[in-house]
């Protein structure tokens, strides 16, 4: 009788167990799903008001990149087609004695404006022609990734050809060639070997001072292999005239998701068509 007690409650025990065990496995997979269906369902709305927070954030850009630098646009509030949106965006006014261009392709230019541009509405784009709108300073032009290599192998070498628009419309034309790949058929301009860096960036060679009194344009074609192109000037206290616009746009939804993007758009680039040459 003991022993049958004792089988019978045994196994009680064990059906007991494995109904415990069924049970919390039951529970946890319960609990798992429903974990990952509200954690999936967070992702969707977290995704949702990121992608809100950014048609905002770039809505706001378009908008700004028409007004004039020092302006702000502020975006959602009453009345605004950007419910549930919260911020604003600005167009900076950005003056500095140092100006780093994209990086420009060989046999491609890009435009300094060393006169001061304006874009706005009613006259639209034009150069203010007053003795301040100019720059009116030396300037140091920095290029080149490279150094030269041996004679004979211009493929790895680095030229910039220069075109100064003067205030008058005059143009004025000369050549850096460090590493003498070119007769010269131009006027040329000295230049320095070395590692220098500007506003982060790598260059290996330095323009001798350049003249800019009563320059207009600064248009700088990139010759063999491309690189970016900086100006500097030779007085940190006199600032370069604004190259674009730069614009920096923040939006915020109403849970809290924010977005912020900035953008810099130049003035008009000259066509290296209108500035290419043979030498």
């Amino acid at each position: 009788m003991i022993g049958k007690n004792y089988n019978k409650t045994h196994q009680e025990g064990q059906v007991l167990l494995i109904t415990v065990m069924l049970l919390a496995t039951a529970i946890t997979i319960v609990m798992t799903v429903a974990f990952n269906t509200t954690t999936e369902s967070q992702i969707g709305l977290l995704e949702q008001e990121s992608q809100k927070a950014l048609s905002a954030a770039e809505a706001g850009l378009e908008l700004a990149l028409k007004k004039v630098p020092g302006s702000s646009i502020i975006l959602g509030g009453a009345g605004s087609n950007l419910e549930g949106i919260t911020g604003q965006a600005d167009v900076l006014s950005i003056y500095s004695p140092t100006f780093v261009s994209p990086l420009v392709q060989r046999d491609e230019s890009y435009t300094f404006y060393l006169g001061t541009y304006q874009t706005d509405p009613p006259l639209g784009p034009r150069f203010i022609d007053t003795d301040e709108s100019y720059f009116n300073g030396n300037i140091f032009l920095y290029f080149g990734e490279k150094a030269c290599e041996a004679a004979g192998n211009p493929i790895d070498g680095a030229a910039v050809e220069i075109t100064q628009v003067k205030r008058d419309n005059s143009l004025y034309r000369y050549l850096i060639d460090p590493c003498n790949y070119f007769h010269k058929t131009t006027a040329s301009l000295g230049v320095t070997q070395g590692v220098y860096t500007v506003e982060d960036t790598r260059f290996s060679f330095k323009s001798d001072a350049i003249i800019t009194a009563n320059t207009k344009l600064l248009m700088v074609r990139v010759l063999y292999n491309g690189s970016k192109v900086a100006i500097v000037s030779s007085d940190t206290n006199k600032k370069f005239p604004l190259q674009g616009k730069t614009v920096v746009s923040e939006a915020k939804t109403d849970t809290g998701v924010t977005k912020r993007i900035q953008l810099f758009q130049s003035y008009p680039q000259i066509p290296t068509d209108f500035i290419v040459t043979g030498f």
